[in-house]
């Protein structure tokens, strides 16, 4: 498979007291290491960003008593031009808008964009260890550690959340209880192959510091009902990290889910239709 689409649910045990309050981007370090065997086991060519487009997180209700559940559906997008792009699930967005019963959607309802600049230095990914963090924070010659623990993530992360909710509270945003967030993750100059998803605890920490600046009551499953991971190009700024999140409402009458299905569809009906001529 040249080109695809994940889209991971993610269920509660039901002996969680409020499954809507759980985050389902959270799950993605979980799933990494099964995205990783999906290559292993050679269902896709590989699962890199020129290959793997995006990865969406969907919460959904509890299946089971005691486990986590997780599924992962694997949706083949077209590789040649016409391409499918995210800007795709936007269009398939305004559409659920248009198809509802509600009479006067918002008038943001195309949703709005909020940019974030981050320094290297606040950049948190799974692949970099305490230890690790503090070699490189304090100008050690190797930056790998030596794997003992120095507390640097969580001041790290501390740092992070007030910097961005400076850029949050400097950013037009408006508030929203039903909404998708698309992440577009932009790397410095020298940055080749990178999985976006690898942001996620970064990109947790910059949603929090959206809710610390009123941009949403919370960020869980009750009111974003998915949350996309998806590679920009790389931006000219070494040392520089850029997020370009997009917040969409999106109407009661429509899953989350359904608007992946509905804009991959047309892209294949407009690939289709090119292709024809």
């Amino acid at each position: 498979m040249e080109r695809f689409v994940l889209i991971i649910t993610v269920s509660p045990p039901r002996t969680i007291t409020n499954p809507t309050r759980i985050f389902p981007a959270k799950a993605a370090e979980t799933c990494k290491p099964i995205i990783d065997a999906g290559t292993d086991a050679k269902l896709w060519d590989d699962d890199d960003s020129k290959h793997r487009y995006a990865t969406t997180f969907i919460a959904v209700p509890p299946v089971h008593e005691q486990y986590w559940t997780l599924t992962v559906y694997v949706l083949p997008i077209p590789s040649h031009t016409p391409r499918w792009e995210i800007r795709h699930l936007s269009s398939s967005i305004r559409s659920a808008w248009k198809a509802s019963y509600e009479k006067t959607p918002p008038a943001w309802y195309a949703g709005y964009n909020a940019g974030f600049t981050i320094p290297k230095r606040l950049w948190l990914t799974s692949n970099i260890t305490d230890s690790d963090l503090h070699n490189m924070h304090h100008a050690q010659q190797v930056a790998w550690g030596s794997g003992r623990a120095h507390g640097e993530r969580e001041r790290i992360r501390q740092q992070l959340q007030a910097n961005t909710y400076q850029q949050w509270k400097r950013q037009y945003h408006l508030w929203s209880n039903r909404f998708t967030l698309e992440i577009g993750v932009s790397y410095p100059p020298a940055v080749g192959d990178a999985d976006p998803d690898n942001a996620a605890e970064t990109v947790n920490t910059v949603l929090q510091a959206g809710t610390q600046a009123g941009a949403w009551d919370a960020i869980t499953a009750a009111n974003c009902k998915a949350v996309t991971f998806y590679r920009q190009a790389n931006n000219m700024t070494p040392g520089i990290h850029k997020l370009n999140i997009t917040v969409t409402p999106i109407p009661d009458t429509c899953t989350a889910s359904s608007l992946w299905v509905n804009a991959i569809r047309r892209a294949w009906r407009m690939h289709d239709e090119r292709s024809s001529q």
